[in-house]
């Protein structure tokens, strides 16, 4: 399936440059659940294709080693952040994740992702000011 992914990512890549368009692909759970299979896809792709680091896609106790693996190649994130049952949002796991990022050096853009019960744009203002104050 990588080889397939990669061939087809690279076709992408091809086009979308063509067209002034980067691609990037993100650690995904099935197919890139894991740093090595990410850290295959591209190299495989020799900088063709771009990283982008998704915080909620990977989780349970190997969670900030493995993203830690990968960081360094990000170029943007989907800054997503999990919430406990009540809708709070979880502080710590979030600025582990912004941490990790911060010390692979990232210098990408952070994109602010809410999923969860609450208003949308309050709730992203919050992300957005968590955020700041942490880097």
């Amino acid at each position: 399936m990588l080889r397939l992914s990669a061939q087809h990512l690279h076709e992408l890549a091809q086009y979308a440059g063509d067209h002034g368009v980067r691609v990037v692909t993100e650690n995904w759970f099935a197919l890139l659940d894991r740093p090595a299979e990410v850290l295959h896809l591209l190299e495989a792709l020799d900088g063709e294709v771009g990283l982008l680091l998704d915080f909620g896609n990977w989780t349970g106790e190997r969670k900030y080693a493995d993203l830690a693996q990968i960081a360094r190649l990000a170029e943007s994130t989907h800054a997503k952040a999990n919430y406990d049952a009540d809708g709070n949002l979880q502080t710590a796991d979030y600025a582990h994740c912004l941490k990790i990022c911060a010390d692979a050096g990232f210098q990408g853009p952070h994109s602010l992702i809410f999923d969860s019960a609450g208003d949308e744009w309050t709730e992203i203002a919050k992300l957005r000011d968590f955020v700041l104050a942490a880097l």
